[in-house]
């Protein structure tokens, strides 16, 4: 009975999640980097002072180290893909399956296998993974998107 009632409380709940500001989204930085210097869990790496440097260096890198803080969902896995740079994510593969529900986790898993374990794969497959990456991130998580979404599952919107 209890597990049930949680059922249909599940089915009343809307997964939101995070999004990123659809007008700060910047796809076209040529990578001059293969990696960002920002790394979680690493004060040293934290040297931007203003939003827009610590941008720029997701713009052009290909890609950049994230994992799990506080919790799986984080804003700066958003704006990592937010700024065409694909998010290496420690451990995404323990991620809860009702956790990062609109991340291409998918993608940042098998991203992250190849990095590990063949990075000429890797590299020849970039330009593909980004490509991927762009066009998942445009569908769900602007905060356009985000927004939309959320209002067509209350019914009051409906994109045409």
């Amino acid at each position: 009975e209890a597990n049930m009632q949680y059922e249909q409380f599940f089915d009343k709940v809307i997964n939101i999640g995070f999004g990123f500001p659809t007008k700060k989204v910047k796809f076209d930085t040529p990578k001059t980097q293969y990696m960002a210097q920002s790394i979680p869990g690493n004060p040293r790496t934290y040297i931007y002072n203003t939003e827009a440097d610590y941008y720029k260096d997701y713009q052009v890198s290909q890609f950049a180290v994230t994992t799990k803080k506080a919790g799986w969902d984080a804003l700066r896995h958003y704006e990592i893909m937010g700024n065409s740079c694909i998010p290496l994510f420690q451990d995404i593969q323990n991620a809860p399956r009702f956790t990062m529900m609109k991340l291409p986790k998918a993608l940042l898993t098998k991203a992250m296998f190849f990095e590990k374990n063949d990075p000429k794969w890797l590299d020849k497959n970039y330009d593909y993974l980004v490509s991927e990456m762009q066009e998942h991130f445009e569908k769900y998580n602007t905060t356009v998107r985000l927004a939309e979404q959320v209002l067509n599952e209350v019914k009051i919107y409906k994109r045409s």
